[in-house]
């Protein structure tokens, strides 16, 4: 009983403390502006944890993810109302064209195979004008080296990494126009939390240094002048 709610309860707030989504979090809530009565599509959902908060604005969110069992996850610990999850493929979406005012992924595209039909696809399914927010692995950071990046790529199955030059190039060429960009965590001290982090294999006790690294790592980005950086976040509109 007592593994089970403390099962429930990492699913609901793992995110919250996770010092990398956090910052992503902050950029896409904001691009996105999801307002009540929108239908927004969360692409590669995982366990749901994004698809419940855009759905308690009083969205209708319709959250895909390519396995099966991460769709039961979510069903499990972060099931609203508001949500319809759905085991599909990012590549080739099962709804109509134009579906959706507005669609967010969370550090998913650099997973997918071909990134491109997926941004075709996602053209498809939105309404003219509207917005799609995206963060995706950049790894583009001085303190960045192609050893450093093999291996992340090994260990999480990163098929692309992203400049900004390039995510635009491939956003503009499946229907898209790139409105906002940033770089996040682009400091020597994110920097040396990342590689950190890396260094232990990603292990769920680094959360517990969050209450520390998050708001250290947000100010030094701030100050930081580097147009490089891990993430990107980008914000398009459909054309």
């Amino acid at each position: 009983m007592a593994a089970s709610a403390v099962k429930w309860l990492y699913e609901r707030t793992w995110a919250d403390l996770h010092f990398q989504r956090r910052a992503e979090w902050h950029y896409i809530r904001k691009w996105l502006a999801p307002r009540k009565g929108e239908h927004i599509l969360d692409l590669a959902c995982g366990g749901g944890f994004y698809s419940r908060k855009v759905a308690k604005v009083g969205c209708k969110v319709a959250a895909i993810d390519l396995s099966s069992s991460v769709i039961a996850l979510a069903k499990k610990y972060n099931s609203h109302p508001n949500i319809t999850y759905l085991a599909a493929n990012g590549e080739k979406l099962p709804f109509p064209n134009s579906s959706f005012d507005k669609a967010f992924s969370v550090s998913s595209i650099e997973h997918f195979n071909n990134d491109m039909k997926a941004f075709k696809e996602l053209n498809r399914v939105l309404r003219k004008g509207g917005a799609l927010v995206i963060s995706v692995d950049s790894f583009d950071h001085p303190d960045v080296n192609d050893k450093v990046r093999k291996a992340h790529a090994k260990q999480h199955h990163v098929a692309h990494f992203y400049t900004k030059e390039e995510l635009r190039t491939r956003l503009m060429k499946a229907g898209f126009r790139v409105v906002e960009s940033r770089y996040i965590l682009n400091s020597k001290v994110s920097s040396a939390v990342m590689k950190l982090w890396i260094q232990m294999n990603f292990t769920r006790a680094f959360l517990l240094g969050f209450p520390v690294l998050y708001p250290l790592s947000r100010v030094s980005d701030m100050l930081s002048d580097k147009d490089k950086g891990y993430v990107l976040v980008v914000k398009a509109v459909k054309k």
